[in-house]
């Protein structure tokens, strides 16, 4: 529903320009990359032999340097490491999505909350045991089902002034930015 009501409004209104980062710097990163490793690709001369390759075949053809392999290691082993650990230990408080995430702009954003969150973990634990997390676990889930019903009720609220008043009504942000 919601991207249907995207393309709705997108196609009737427009998109918003404004943000330059998700609409000109973004979208060009993955280009700009690829563009580099085709120009290094036709200076070495490989590039008719790269692109000529089907299937599994292509695979054969990477190179990846000693360097690549150790940080793929090592992440591969922090993941799989926390996984295990957040299963066999209750006192862990990694994630292995933490990985995912870290070092962008919405680990920055939402840093706050997660800190937040591993600190009421810790306490309920601490005090009350696993039993009391547990048995918070049903209060947490409403607090942010109720944020995401304060979202889509402002989404709603944005339908209805555009509706009234032929207007795009001032953005309300979920995530601040």
């Amino acid at each position: 529903m919601a991207l249907v009501a995207t393309f709705m409004f997108q196609y009737n209104v427009g998109f918003n320009f404004t943000d330059g980062w998700a609409t000109q710097m973004l979208p060009a990163i993955s280009f700009s990359t690829l563009t580099a490793h085709i120009d290094a690709l036709n200076a070495r001369g490989d590039l008719a032999h790269v692109t000529g390759l089907q299937g599994l075949d292509s695979l054969s053809a990477m190179s990846p340097q000693g360097k690549d392999l150790l940080w793929l290691g090592i992440g591969a082993a922090l993941v799989i490491g926390c996984a295990v650990a957040r299963l066999r230990l209750s006192w862990w408080y990694l994630h292995p999505v933490l990985f995912l995430v870290w070092g962008t702009w919405a680990c920055l954003v939402l840093s706050e909350s997660f800190l937040v969150g591993w600190a009421i973990k810790t306490v309920l634990v601490h005090l009350g045991g696993v039993k009391s997390y547990q048995s918070a676990k049903p209060f947490m889930i409403g607090v942010i089902a109720g944020e995401l019903a304060a979202c889509i009720g402002w989404m709603m609220v944005g339908v209805i002034y555009y509706m009234a008043t032929n207007k795009i009504p001032v953005t309300y942000r979920i995530l601040p930015g």
